[in-house]
């Protein structure tokens, strides 16, 4: 590739990176057992990125003729004002090691596995529960004109399960799942979740509907995470901050945070997120968005590194070879300190254990953000009482950053989504202990 390189150099590139990928994916869909959709697929890409005349050009095929592929890249450059900051050459293989490979099963064993995994529960209030898998074994390797050659292999297995349950007019739904890098050695222990998800979804029909207001909470790992993704991470990617639409623009070095909280992004780490290096061919790092509550960074591709003068962060990320890479999230997390749960929880006189998160929105311009919780639980002097339905985290990101009394010393990882942004989608994870918040509004279904 090296020498296709160089020609796109001799054509007048100011920089050129290929690619090839390989990967194939299988999903399976059951609902009570019975099967709903399968799908099994393969997939080839080469793909080839040069910067020409100060503008991008990107060209894919299937086919593995280069030389055609670079000098359709240079034909759909477009002049600009494009620069990006150079890294040293880096030449390293990275490998997942896998103790069941998915290739090694077929669509029947994996059809056979999944159904094990259901719950013959005897609940005539739970009206469906749907599992729906999902692998994808991988291979990439990159190329670039900084004499950078990187190689991955990866696998990915992803297991959810939804649930149903109805009594009269009301229908409630709740969902878990365990997605990880690695084989379907990964899916151990999937049926607890199953029987779990039922037993909470069922709990939930009969819960009474939160009451808003200002309280004190608790909020488990899962939503924790979520607002870190969310309100933090987000609001830290250098084209957000480049495009005026961060509250936190402008505030490097000044103090967002209480005391003692640290949040970074680390795509070395083996979660949802992971990712060794990326679409730019910078290899992952641990950056330090916040530390001890001071504002100190931001996630950059190699183009914002550049416009703001700092260093790419190897967060320049694409969802596939067609795309072209922008600032984006790996694994988020918030450091943990040394509070216990328990001792959280005694804090609370009156109060809310919000747990996990069905989604929300986040203006990352003016900082206002609304969080659902997945499942809600009502504190009374330190005690975890009855279960409440519809309760949701709203504030700003400013504020609540700066109303955290406690971090617990639990952290725990999340994944298994994909986040969405600028028309594109990539795997990231979320890490986090419990956290302990002051006057928090509660937003409730009564």
């Amino acid at each position: 590739m090296e020498d296709f390189i160089d020609k796109a150099l001799e054509m007048g590139a100011e920089y050129c990176e290929i690619n090839h990928s390989e990967v194939e994916r299988t999903g399976i869909e059951l609902s009570n057992k019975k099967v709903v959709d399968i799908s099994d697929n393969k997939g080839l890409l080469y793909s080839a990125r040069v910067l020409f005349n100060k503008g991008w050009g990107n060209a894919f095929s299937f086919s593995d003729d280069i030389d055609a592929l670079i000098k359709e890249a240079i034909d759909n450059a477009l002049p600009g004002n494009v620069k990006i900051e150079e890294t040293k050459e880096v030449k390293r293989s990275f490998k997942f090691d896998v103790k069941k490979n998915p290739l090694d099963y077929g669509i029947e064993e994996k059809k056979d596995l999944i159904k094990g995994y259901f719950d013959d529960h005897k609940n005539s209030k739970i009206k469906n529960t749907s599992i729906h898998y999902s692998d994808a074994v991988k291979k990439h390797e990159f190329w670039n004109s900084f004499g950078s050659n990187l190689k991955l292999n990866d696998t990915v297995c992803s297991a959810t399960v939804i649930s149903y349950a109805q009594s009269n007019e009301r229908m409630e739904s709740y969902f878990d799942n365990l997605s990880e890098h690695g084989g379907l050695e990964i899916l151990k222990g999937f049926e607890s979740k199953v029987k779990a998800c039922n037993k909470a979804v069922a709990e939930i029909l009969n819960a009474k509907n939160a009451k808003g207001g200002k309280f004190n909470i608790v909020v488990d790992q899962g939503l924790a995470g979520v607002f870190a993704h969310e309100a933090v991470g987000h609001a830290c990617e250098a084209d957000i901050i480049l495009s005026d639409n961060s509250v936190l623009k402008g505030m490097e070095g000044t103090k967002v945070g209480v005391d003692g909280l640290t949040i970074g992004d680390n795509g070395k780490l083996n979660n949802w997120g992971y990712c060794p290096y990326d679409s730019e061919g910078v290899i992952a790092q641990d950056t330090t968005l916040i530390e001890d509550g001071i504002l100190k960074g931001f996630l950059h591709s190699r183009e914002t590194a550049k416009v703001m003068g700092e260093e790419p962060t190897g967060n320049g990320r694409a969802q596939s070879l067609e795309n072209r890479p922008i600032p984006r999230m790996t694994n988020t997390y918030i450091k943990p300190k040394d509070w216990h749960f328990d001792e959280m929880l005694e804090d609370v006189k009156n109060g809310y254990y919000l747990k996990d998160s069905y989604g929300g929105q986040v203006d990352t311009a003016t900082g206002e953000f609304l969080f659902n919780a997945k499942e809600g639980f009502v504190i009374k002097n330190g005690i975890i009482a009855e279960r409440v339905r519809g309760a949701s985290m709203l504030g700003s990101i400013l504020k609540t950053l700066n109303s955290i009394r406690a971090i617990g010393n639990d952290i725990q990882y999340h994944g298994g989504g994909a986040c969405g942004k600028s028309g594109q989608y990539a795997l990231t994870g979320e890490g986090s202990p419990h956290l302990l918040l002051d006057n928090i509004t509660v937003g409730g279904a009564e």
